[in-house]
């Protein structure tokens, strides 16, 4: 769960699974396993997910396994909503998710501490997301969880036209160093008749340095910088040499 719709992008901000772009101290990508239990739900174009994973930092461990049997912390949970629209009389492809979740381990308050004392400890953290693609314009529809769908033509998948994205999520401001990222861009399939299986993309992102955090490194040095954000900016052009035989 958790998906980026946009991973034509190389850059982080634009792809990964939303949350552990900016929670990865707890919330962990992908090859990190972990013990998990899912469910999904779909009704017509509406989809729900719920999960709930193991929070154990032995996953961090330098060793191959598929879980472990001690040393859990607690517990994250996640549900999510998502929508999958075709729209207009083309019946544009569109994929839509908002999620939230709950951790219940915790963690050190990024500003608050008992004079002196080790860092106030919360009780939980949490956070929400929303994603949002839509292909605007050409033929045939763009499933951005199952590849294209389109019309064939001498034995190829094409799929043409301008799509839209964006990307939000926000984390728990008391315990996460990264407090929120935004991201939207730009996707052109097929730009020249001649290049049918080409893609330009054009994306730019907002990466927010929680200002809680900030503050602590104020105070502990006054007079030192302190980060604020980044903006990530990413141009590219897919092009594809030579077409791709697709099996009968």
């Amino acid at each position: 769960m958790g998906y980026n719709i946009s991973c034509h992008f190389s850059n982080l901000t634009f792809c990964g699974p939303p949350a552990g772009n900016i929670v990865g101290n707890y919330w962990f990508n992908a090859p990190i396993a972990q013990w998990t239990a899912w469910d999904r739900i779909d009704v017509g174009d509406v989809n729900f997910r719920t999960g709930v994973y193991e929070t154990n930092p032995r996953d961090l461990d330098l060793s191959f396994s598929p879980g472990w049997f001690c040393c859990a912390t607690g517990a994250l949970m996640h549900a999510e909503a998502g929508w999958t629209p075709k729209l207009g009389p083309n019946a544009l492809q569109g994929l839509y998710k908002a999620g939230f979740w709950y951790e219940t381990a915790g963690g050190p308050d990024v500003l608050l501490d008992m004079t002196g004392l080790p860092p106030l400890q919360t009780s939980g953290r949490y956070g929400f997301y929303f994603q949002g693609f839509q292909q605007v314009t050409g033929i045939g529809a763009y499933d951005p969880e199952g590849g294209s769908r389109a019309r064939k033509e001498s034995n190829w998948t094409t799929m043409e036209g301008l799509s839209v994205f964006v990307n939000f999520i926000q984390a728990d401001r008391a315990t996460a160093t990264i407090d929120n990222q935004i991201a939207v861009g730009l996707l052109y399939a097929a730009p020249f008749e001649s290049r049918p299986n080409d893609t330009i993309g054009l994306a730019i992102g907002r990466t927010d340095y929680n200002s809680r955090a900030a503050e602590a490194i104020e105070l502990a040095n006054p007079g030192a910088a302190v980060p604020r954000a980044e903006y990530p900016l990413e141009l590219f052009y897919k092009f594809h040499v030579r077409p791709r035989s697709l099996s009968k």
